[in-house]
């Protein structure tokens, strides 16, 4: 008789404490992953390395009519000639999730002057395009 209570308990207890054992590693989980920052913080993850003062993005889009690839245009800010630029973007799906990243270089652009790219993608589910970066020589 007293195996049996032995048994039993343990068949009872084990699978007991494992439940509440994962319960718990889940809580402590969910709540870890979750963290609260500052719109300063954000902004530095979505605007890193932006040479805006000398080149200024006016538009970028996806555009999926043909084969899907960025159209946008830039401006030149100065009074000289920008020789080299580089632009990075963030490619994100219609829900905002992230899919993909891009870049394009675009060379001599005018003093002044709007100037029109183009850029192939691979992301065929890309909706929108975020600049996360500038770099001129």
């Amino acid at each position: 008789m007293r195996r049996w209570v032995v048994v039993a308990f343990l068949c009872i207890a084990v699978p007991l404490g494992l439940g509440l054992k994962i319960a718990i590693s889940r809580h402590h989980t969910k709540h870890s992953e979750v963290g609260v920052i500052s719109d300063a913080e954000v902004a530095a993850i979505e605007t890193p390395n932006l040479d805006s003062q000398r080149l200024e993005v006016l538009e970028v889009r996806v555009d999926t009519t043909n084969e899907p690839r960025l159209i946008g245009m830039v401006r030149n800010r100065t009074n000289d000639m920008i020789p080299m630029a580089h632009l990075a973007f963030q490619l994100e799906d219609a829900q905002s999730s992230l899919v993909g990243s891009v870049g394009t270089e675009l060379t001599r652009i005018p003093p002044g002057i709007a100037v029109r790219f183009r850029c192939p993608i691979l992301q065929r589910n890309a909706a929108q395009a975020i600049v996360t970066g500038i770099s001129l020589p």
